[in-house]
C-alpha cells in the first residue's frame, strides 16, 4: 500500500481529494486500488452510525415529526452546515424560487448520503439532448450512450437494487442489469399500479441504493422505515461504506480538516491546498492531482473563496449554473417504492426544460400527534380501522412534484 508522506505536519500525496462524500470517496477508492497515495481532507467530524441512531431516538418529537434530518449529526465548530430546527441561515437564499434551493447537506466524513433517500434514478436519454428534441436549453456535449457505462459503474459501486424487467425500467436503455433485484413492492404499490395504469399512467419501481441481499458487507434491508435520516443497520448505501473501503486500500482520510486556500501556478494548475486542523493549525498538501469533491454549493464556494489573488478569475464558472434537476426525486419510500413516471405532455411548448412527471407514493403513516389519534388505546394500537396501525397500513400520500413553477 502506498500512503501519503508527512513532514512537519505537511503532506505529499499522489492525489489530494477535498471532501469525502460519495464522489470523493469513490474516487479515493478507485485510485487507492490502483496503487496511488491518496489523501482525503474533510472539514467535518467523523461520526459513528450507532451514535447517529441514538441521537435520532433522543431528538424532540416535533423535530422528528418535522423531518429534521440535519440536527442529529453533530457539527464541527470549524465547519458549520445548514440547520433548520431552528434555522441557522447558513445558506442565504433570495428571489421568488429561493426556497427551492433550501439545501440540507452534511459536513461529515461520508457526506450527505448518510441521510439520503437512496433513490437512484438515471437521466432519460432525451434529457441530454433538450435543444435537439424540444428546442429549449442546450444539448449535452456527450450522449446517453457515452454516459451509460458510467451509470452501470456507479450502480455497481453503490449496490443499487432495481427492476430487471425492461417493462418496469425508467429508462429501459441499459447495457447491464442492476446489481440487485428491485426492492419488493408492497401490496399498496401493486394495488395502486393496477388502478392508475389503467388510466394511461406507468407506475414503475424506484431504483434504490439499498440491499435486497447481502452486498459488500452490507446486510439485507429489513424495512426499518428509517432511510432518512439514518439507516440503523447500514443496508442503505452511505458514502462511509466507500470511505472505509478506500482506507482498507491505503487511502488516508483526515476529519476536521478545513481547506481554506488553493495554490495555482502560472498555468493556472493547482499545486497545493492548505487546511486547518481542529486546533486551527495550518498545514499544506501537495500532489500530482487534486479533486474538489464537496457539493454543488460548497465546491463553488471553496473555489471562489480559497484561491490566490484574482481567484475569481482563475476559476471561470463556479456557481453560475446552479439549477434544479430534471425531475423532483421522490420523498422517502422506506418499505416499497413506486412512482408514476412519464415525460410531461406538450414538453416542447414549455418555456423551460421539460421533465419527467413523478408522483411518488409516500409510505409514511402521517401521525404527528399520537394523543389525538388515540395512541394510548390498545384497541386502536392493535389494528382497528381508525387506529395508528390501521392508518399506517392503509394510507398512501401521493404527491405531484412539479419541476417548474
Amino acid at each position: 500500500m502506498k500512503r501519503p508522506v508527512f513532514s512537519n505536519g505537511d503532506a505529499v500525496a499522489d492525489v489530494v481529494i477535498v471532501g469525502s462524500g460519495v464522489v470523493g470517496a469513490l474516487i479515493a477508492d478507485q485510485l487507492a486500488a490502483e496503487g496511488k497515495a491518496v489523501l482525503v481532507l474533510d472539514a467535518g467530524l467523523r461520526i459513528q452510525r450507532a451514535q447517529a441512531v441514538e441521537n435520532w431516538r433522543n431528538m424532540p418529537f416535533q423535530n422528528r415529526a418535522g423531518s429534521d434530518f440535519q440536527g442529529l449529526f453533530p457539527q464541527s465548530k470549524w465547519a458549520p452546515a445548514p440547520l433548520y430546527w431552528p434555522e441557522n441561515n447558513f445558506v442565504e437564499l433570495s428571489g421568488p424560487d429561493g426556497k427551492g434551493f433550501k439545501q440540507g447537506y452534511l459536513k461529515t466524513v461520508g457526506g450527505t448520503t448518510w441521510h439520503w433517500a437512496a433513490s437512484s434514478w438515471r437521466h432519460l436519454p432525451v434529457d441530454l439532448k433538450m435543444r435537439s428534441a424540444y428546442g429549449v436549453g442546450l444539448d449535452w456535449p456527450i450522449s446517453y450512450d457515452e454516459l451509460e457505462p458510467y451509470y452501470c459503474r456507479a450502480e455497481d459501486a453503490m449496490g443499487v437494487a432495481g427492476p430487471n424487467d425492461p417493462a418496469l425500467q425508467s429508462p429501459a436503455e441499459r447495457s447491464r442489469p442492476y446489481p440487485m433485484d428491485m426492492v419488493p413492492w408492497s401490496y399498496g404499490d401493486k394495488r395502486f399500479a393496477e388502478v392508475v395504469n389503467a388510466h394511461g399512467f406507468r407506475s414503475v419501481p424506484i431504483p434504490q441504493g439499498r440491499s435486497t441481499r447481502p452486498w459488500n458487507g452490507r446486510p439485507t434491508c429489513c424495512g426499518n422505515n428509517n432511510c432518512q435520516p439514518i439507516c440503523p443497520i447500514g443496508a442503505m448505501y452511505n458514502g462511509i461504506h466507500t470511505v472505509e473501503a478506500a482506507e482498507a486500500k491505503g487511502a488516508l482520510v483526515l476529519a476536521e480538516s478545513v481547506v481554506y486556500r488553493i495554490d495555482t501556478d502560472a498555468n493556472n494548475r493547482v499545486t497545493a491546498v492548505h487546511w486547518y486542523d481542529n486546533e486551527h493549525r495550518s498545514h499544506k498538501a501537495t500532489g500530482e492531482a487534486f479533486v474538489i469533491a464537496c457539493n454543488s454549493l460548497e465546491s463553488p464556494r471553496m473555489l471562489l473563496a480559497a484561491a490566490n489573488d484574482g481567484g475569481h478569475r482563475q476559476f471561470v464558472r463556479p456557481g453560475r449554473a446552479q439549477h434544479d434537476g430534471p425531475f423532483r426525486l421522490p420523498l422517502l419510500l422506506p418499505v416499497g417504492g413506486a412512482a408514476l413516471g412519464r415525460p410531461w405532455p406538450g414538453a416542447e411548448q414549455l418555456p423551460r426544460r421539460p421533465a419527467r412527471r413523478c408522483v411518488p407514493l409516500r409510505l409514511f403513516s402521517q401521525q404527528d400527534d399520537p394523543q389525538q389519534h388515540h395512541a394510548g388505546d390498545l384497541r386502536h394500537q392493535c389494528g382497528a380501522e381508525g387506529g395508528p396501525r390501521g392508518r399506517g397500513a392503509r394510507r398512501r400520500d401521493p404527491q405531484a412534484h412539479h419541476p417548474w413553477r
